[in-house]
């Protein structure tokens, strides 16, 4: 488990989400509609960073390490999104995952 890796991915996914929220109605039909899509990926960023701060707190916890190997899967996966598709927000939806 890299977590300097893990770090890094959630740091350009956070900066990602701050682009969304600066202008949510490019691909949106309405404000409420980008800020309820944008607050679905911080729920997960926040899951992920919860899993993380459980890893550091216990290194040696199988359980602990399982579940931040799938918030690391998740976050990979919305990271390789955002790079193949710069102007991917609407498309996307918490169930894709």
């Amino acid at each position: 488990m890299n977590l300097a890796l893990f770090d890094a991915v959630a740091a350009f996914l956070d900066a990602r989400l701050d682009e969304e929220a600066a202008n949510p109605t490019r691909r949106y039909t309405s404000r409420a509609e980008a800020f309820k899509d944008i607050e679905a990926k911080v729920r997960i960023m926040n899951r992920a960073y919860e899993a993380r701060d459980l890893v550091r707190s216990f290194p040696d916890d199988p359980g602990a390490t399982a579940i931040l190997a799938v918030h690391e899967a998740v976050l990979r996966h919305l990271a390789e999104v955002y790079n193949t598709h710069p102007d991917y927000q609407r498309d996307w939806w918490p169930e894709d995952i």
